[in-house]
């Protein structure tokens, strides 16, 4: 199992192993110690549970995830679908999708797009059920990259709002029916500033050679 611990990279705004049973309300392992609410999933060492249907974890807001135009982010994940997934359904959203998303377009076809103004990007990627993937939206300041497994996969120009909203993982805003993602998340992380290709490559290397025995 990778070692796990509090990291106190600046860059790093959330961290979320989501392996252990923390209880209903728990805080992020980075330097924010964000509250993070659990609403009806699952503790597992393989991951949180996510049932598709109504649950979530909500971060309050913070001005940390506020990056509007001009200000680079990149969100992290590895996931593993257990059942096709619904329209917008989202690994990560910011209340809306116009404020950056990982979500899966096109039921039942699992496409997964990360988009930052409500888009589809060009280029096109779709996940098997019963696998793991690393999953990452990287956003540079103009344009939107999806990447799965350490690999580009599309491209969107467009920059997402920077009000103050909510981030909620495993759902599209936490209300919203049918929006909800079905599997496992775990390991998720938000970077605030430039984050490059090499820097993602490296964590999707690190984390396969733990987290693939333990699927």
């Amino acid at each position: 199992m990778l070692e796990e611990k509090f990291v106190l990279d600046p860059r790093l705004a959330l961290w979320l192993p989501l392996r252990y049973a923390d209880g209903i309300e728990f805080h992020s392992r980075d330097a924010y110690v964000h509250l993070c609410i659990k609403i009806g999933t699952t503790w597992t060492p393989q991951g949180m549970v996510f049932d598709g249907l109504d649950d979530t974890i909500d971060i309050p807001i913070h001005s940390i995830f506020q990056c509007g135009a001009g200000n680079p982010f990149a969100v992290l994940a590895w996931i593993y679908l257990t059942a096709n997934q619904n329209n917008q359904a989202s690994v990560y959203c910011r209340s809306t999708d116009t404020n950056g998303a990982i979500e899966f377009i096109e039921s039942p076809t699992n496409r997964i797009i990360f988009t930052t103004t409500g888009g589809v990007p060009t280029g096109t990627v779709t996940l098997d059920l019963n696998r793991l993937y690393h999953v990452a939206g990287i956003y540079d300041g103009t344009r939107a990259y999806t990447y799965v497994d350490g690999e580009l996969k599309s491209t969107l120009t467009g920059n997402p709002g920077s009000g103050a909203a909510s981030l909620y993982i495993g759902s599209y805003d936490g209300t919203t029916a049918n929006r909800y993602f079905n599997g496992r998340i775990y390991d998720f992380k938000f970077y605030r500033g430039i984050f490059t290709q090499q820097e993602l490559l490296e964590e999707y290397i690190r984390g396969k050679g733990g987290l693939l025995n333990e699927v």
